[in-house]
């Protein structure tokens, strides 16, 4: 037997040509799909009695492909912020994929223009992109701007998956020898990157713009969730069928291998800095009772 979705048994509509799916009725808001434990499965919240399954196979894996650009004006100035290394393009690939949508960035580069996001070279301010990318905090204080996703990433994961990527020339799947890791070069990245984070992410928190707040870590644990948060925040409508088909295709063209080091190249210095940094924003997000941050430090 092949993988399955599962849903509660409550409401059930026909999806033309392909499949029948199972929603939720909440009394409170529309017709919705439950949490996605993993890329392929979602389960009902509570306890998971009277499942009924669907075939990944009868899953429409193409119904989630088609992206466009809306008329120019006709969306709001919305920026997907975050440290480089935090997962800003796997995100965008999501939201592509979920809304139909193509996303923008303050940034030039060819490379992902080339790998598939034709939103990459438009000026972010056009109206035609559901959410613009930037790694600047200066970009957030912009008066047009309507909202900040804030995507937070552990430090620790972030500045390896930067320091891959900044010193292997800027390919967004490249990985530098594991040595470079314990040089004078990643010793300075690594103080430099910690205060630039925290300088981001404080700096977010206390705009004066709407801010979603979503970690990493929960996109990879609840992408389902996450996805939902995101829709809601960006005014769209959530699309059953191309959320199914987004679970299906999560990986997008730019993901970075994994290569677990054989040493740990933060000394006890360097999570001192670093912790002493996450502690700040930490805090702060308390104060704002946003979601309470991961446990990002190291001993």
């Amino acid at each position: 037997m092949g993988t399955h979705y599962t849903c509660r048994s409550l409401v059930l509509f026909l999806v033309p040509a392909v499949c029948l799916i199972m929603v939720v009725l909440d009394p409170s808001g529309p017709a919705k799909l439950i949490r996605a434990i993993d890329n392929t499965t979602l389960f009902p919240s509570g306890n998971q009695n009277g499942r009924i399954h669907f075939s990944r196979d009868e899953v429409n894996s193409s119904a989630c492909l088609d992206t466009k650009f809306m008329a120019p004006g006709s969306m709001p100035y919305i920026l997907l912020v975050s440290s480089p290394g935090s997962g800003n393009t796997w995100v965008r690939h999501l939201i592509e994929r979920v809304t139909g949508i193509y996303t923008g960035s303050v940034l030039d580069d060819k490379a992902l223009y080339t790998g598939g996001f034709q939103g990459q070279l438009l000026p972010g301010k056009t109206g035609q992109v559901v959410i613009v990318k930037t790694h600047s905090l200066r970009d957030t204080e912009d008066e047009d701007v309507t909202g900040i996703v804030l995507l937070m990433r552990n430090p620790y994961d972030a500045m390896i998956a930067e320091y891959n990527r900044k010193f292997s020339h800027g390919n967004h799947t490249g990985l530098v020898p594991a040595e470079m890791f314990q040089s004078k070069d990643w010793k300075t990245f690594v103080s430099t990157y910690a205060a630039k984070w925290s300088k981001l992410n404080m700096g977010c928190l206390s705009t004066k713009s709407r801010v979603l707040l979503v970690y990493y870590e929960d996109l990879v644990n609840s992408l389902s969730n996450e996805l939902e948060r995101l829709i809601n925040f960006l005014g769209l409508r959530l699309d059953n069928e191309r959320l199914l088909c987004t679970l299906r295709n999560t990986e997008g063209n730019f993901h970075r291998p994994r290569r677990p080091l054989e040493f740990d190249p933060f000394t006890s210095n360097m999570k001192t800095i670093v912790n002493k940094f996450t502690k700040n924003v930490a805090s702060l997000i308390e104060i704002q009772k946003q979601n309470p941050m991961k446990l990002y430090g190291r001993e």
